[in-house]
């Protein structure tokens, strides 16, 4: 499964998730730092990422107007540590596996609510 986390993660986390995704990269790795939304959202769809992850709401709305790949991740009320993230994410691998198998596009996962 090949990833791209949006530039507002911390790149930190691909280290953490590295064994849950054959290939995880970040948004500054593709030098798309400060860039807009929709560029982001092109160069996954070009770069062959069949998922995004992101803390920011504009992607909701790039997604429902864009066939995937990528699909959508989102996480909200974001606003815990890095590590609590990382979790978040790995308390959430089957449901992200399950969307990527599905005709769903996009997964809301609130971060206070799976909270480790």
């Amino acid at each position: 499964m090949k990833v791209l986390l949006d530039e507002n993660l911390s790149q930190k986390i691909v280290l953490q998730l590295a064994d849950l995704f054959t290939q995880i990269k970040h948004a500054r790795d593709l030098y798309l730092k400060e860039k807009p939304d929709t560029n982001i959202w092109k160069a996954a769809k070009e770069g062959g990422f069949d998922l995004l992850i992101t803390t920011d709401r504009d992607f909701l709305q790039i997604a429902a107007q864009n066939e995937p790949p990528p699909k959508l991740v989102r996480i909200e009320q974001a606003d815990v540590k890095t590590a609590q993230l990382a979790a978040v994410r790995r308390n959430n691998a089957l449901k992200v596996r399950e969307l990527l198998n599905s005709k769903q596009t996009t997964l809301i996962i609130n971060a206070h609510q799976m909270r480790p």
